[in-house]
């Protein structure tokens, strides 16, 4: 073979690449739609390999005219060529986002080495394959330093084939999505917001209309999950098979309850009798269609699914005009609600058969158009509620009255829970001196050194981190039986009517869920906090003390000073979390809790002693490993010195240390051990220490 036979072969086997319009990959800050400098090949036997495609002169490349191509229903599978150019002196990264959630199957070639991966996404491959955790398939584009790449692509789907592809840096895009789920966040708390209300609504005055528009939002809710990708995302992660039949069900949702409630609403049976004919013939269909998706493939149901939802919408919005022409107070907000959604919805339609191109408006026309007419709507309704407010008018009058008295009564009395011990029935019957006492358990916690805390803050960051830690102790406590009596500064009083092994429950969820708050902390810069807990259980009396303009629910006890003290002396023990041996005497199964006996003390003000214990759950697995390995040693050390064997308890308190170099205990009844063994004991001493401190 001659040289020009090699040149010509070269140029030959070449000629795609320098075909290409090449995108230089630099210049996309912070995207690029890339639509327009794509090259599309349509593969009608969906039979062609990348071998076949790759590197081909034979392929007739068409130069995509769109910036979104869109290809409508097709059985065809779609292929693409790119070119991007990295003129840089280092390596770059993209991440290359295919903006649509519901299409089948995305192929995505590139060349390594000496061969070419391939990565497969789309609502048929398993969430879980996807590197980049996003409700769109997510690529990414390595090119090398100073040169071209060559990428590919193949598309498939049963639905609609659309290809709206876009570069990304990464920082950019993770800036983008997170924009992106607060829109959808903005967009599906509106929906879930005015479907409880509605619902509220229902069970009120038990009028239907408000069902059927919550079954419409449950519909239209769930559709949109499923078109912008959240519904597999969230949902069917390992059961892809099920997106396209769940379209179907959405849909169905959305049909069965604009109709029922068009018909209810514009009272089309009395008002409109053909077009309510119409309207259930509609109902059928989508029946039908249900039960076509589930059987059928996709593509054949869906075209007429599109056609019966438009078909609905057309008769609505006809009904709605044609009883506004004639004076109907109702249709006039009817009319204006759905005139947005109609027109949105339509376009969407459009898209999905390939009559209107893809973009944002038309992508998410529909999460705009179902917006406004939510809110729209929500005013024909609350039209509704004004026809029968005359009726209720005295009623109304007198339960606002009762609102004004219990808003007052909350105004000077916390907490509720108080209400179901004092043996009343509703809070305005509470009153000075109502008291009752009962078998409790308390349990005491507060923030260590929040003083030193406190002055870094500013008065509105103190109230937020004040308030940020308090919602995320209090649901613990309601969820282990318990309730707060009262807040002080940043600790938390708590009463356990029940057994005192909820109270303990409760300390390791809390001391669990605060690792977790401190690890939020670290990632925004802020240094982690650290809480004593101190429980104790006992017979305590529960009342109301204060004056007439301001009441407040507390509890008096000596149960209550002792959590408090035991809760002071975490900070004496280093320990998290501190319990009376009345409270583990209590517990029903002991062996669910890793614990261990610290001291017995008399706390300040109390004569009497109190043996105790050191809880060891929920603390971080490295000090309870160690913990547990000493307390034998630990445990002997104690009997050995109230036995006034000083020196052997010395020896296994050092033994503990030389383990657990951070046992504080250890090193008190070291520091005990060598002030006795020096000044000696007197006859009666007996190892109880009197703690002058809280």
């Amino acid at each position: 073979m001659n040289s020009i036979q090699k040149i010509i072969i070269f140029l030959i086997f070449t000629l795609p690449l320098s075909a290409l319009d090449t995108i230089d990959i630099n210049t996309c800050n912070p995207n690029c739609v890339i639509g327009k400098n794509l090259e599309i090949y349509e593969d009608k036997t969906n039979l062609l390999t990348i071998e076949d495609v790759h590197g081909n002169v034979g392929i007739d490349w068409k130069k995509s005219e769109s910036d979104k191509p869109n290809f409508g229903f097709s059985s065809s599978a779609y292929w693409v060529q790119f070119k991007v150019e990295n003129k840089k002196d280092k390596p770059v990264k993209y991440f290359l986002e295919l903006d649509y959630a519901m299409l089948d199957y995305a192929h995505f070639y590139n060349e390594e080495g000496n061969g070419i991966k391939e990565i497969v996404l789309g609502d048929r491959i398993s969430f879980t394959e996807r590197n980049i955790a996003n409700r769109n398939p997510i690529f990414e584009m390595q090119i090398p330093t100073k040169e071209k790449k060559i990428f590919y692509m193949k598309f498939a789907s049963q639905g609609t084939v659309t290809v709206p592809l876009t570069a990304w840096e990464p920082k950019a895009f993770y800036n983008y999505d997170h924009n992106m789920q607060m829109y959808y966040g903005f967009y599906f708390g509106i929906l879930s917001v005015m479907a409880f209300y509605n619902l509220f609504l229902y069970f009120s005055v038990r009028d239907t209309v408000y069902l059927f528009y919550v079954i419409y939002l449950i519909g239209v809710g769930f559709g949109i999950g499923l078109q912008a990708g959240l519904a597999y995302e969230y949902f069917f992660q390992e059961s892809p098979i099920f997106i396209n039949q769940f379209f179907f069900l959405s849909s169905a949702i959305a049909g069965f309850g604009i109709i029922l409630f068009s018909r209810k609403f514009l009272n089309t049976k009395s008002n409109l009798p053909r077009l309510d004919v119409l309207l259930k013939i509609y109902f059928v269909l989508f029946f039908i269609l249900l039960i076509a998706g589930f059987t059928l493939p996709y593509r054949i149901p869906f075209p007429f699914l599109a056609l019966v939802i438009i078909s609905t919408m057309i008769t609505c919005f006809v009904s709605a005009f044609i009883l506004f022409k004639i004076g109907y107070r109702p249709a006039r907000f009817y009319l204006l609600a759905w005139s947005l959604l109609i027109i949105s919805i339509l376009m969407f339609a459009a898209r999905g058969i390939g009559l209107l191109p893809t973009n944002f408006i038309i992508s998410h026309g529909v999460e705009i158009g179902s917006s406004i007419e939510i809110i729209l709507l929500s005013l024909a309704l609350a039209d509704r509620i004004n026809i029968l407010k005359e009726e209720k008018l005295q009623t109304q009058k007198e339960s606002i009255e009762e609102q004004k008295k219990l808003i007052t009564s909350y105004a000077r009395f916390v907490p509720e829970q108080l209400l179901t011990f004092l043996g009343k029935d509703i809070i305005t019957k509470v009153g000075l001196g109502d008291s009752v006492q009962k078998d409790m358990t308390i349990l005491f916690s507060d923030i260590r050194a929040f003083t030193s805390i406190s002055e870094t803050l500013s008065p509105s960051e103190n109230f937020g981190f004040i308030n940020s830690y308090l919602e995320t102790m209090g649901p613990i406590i309601r969820k282990h039986n318990g309730f707060i009596d009262k807040y002080i500064g940043d600790a938390i009083m708590a009463l356990f009517p029940g057994k005192p092994s909820d109270a303990i429950d409760a300390s390791i969820e809390m001391l669990e869920a605060l690792h977790t708050l401190n690890v939020k902390r670290k990632t925004k810069g802020f240094a982690p906090i650290s809480i004593g807990i101190g429980i104790h259980t006992g017979s305590q009396m529960l009342g109301i003390i204060g004056e007439k303009e301001r009441m407040e629910g507390t509890v008096i006890s000596d149960v209550v000073n002792t959590a408090s003290r035991l809760e002071g002396l975490t900070k004496a023990y280093s320990t998290a979390l501190l319990i009376s041996e009345d409270v583990l005497a209590a517990v029903e199964d002991k062996n669910k809790y890793e614990y261990r006996y610290l001291d017995t003390v008399k706390v300040k003000g109390k004569n009497k002693a109190v043996r105790i214990l050191e809880i060891l759950n929920g603390v971080s697995p490295r000090i309870r490993e160690l913990k547990i390995q000493t307390k034998s040693d630990f445990e002997s050390g104690i009997d050995f010195y109230y036995s006034k064997n000083f020196k052997d308890s010395l020896k296994k308190m050092k033994s503990v240390l030389e383990k657990d170099s951070k046992d504080k205990a250890a090193e008190l009844y070291i520091d005990r051990c060598n002030f006795y063994t020096k000044n000696g004991v007197d006859m009666n001493w007996d190892g109880i220490e009197k703690l002058d401190f809280k």
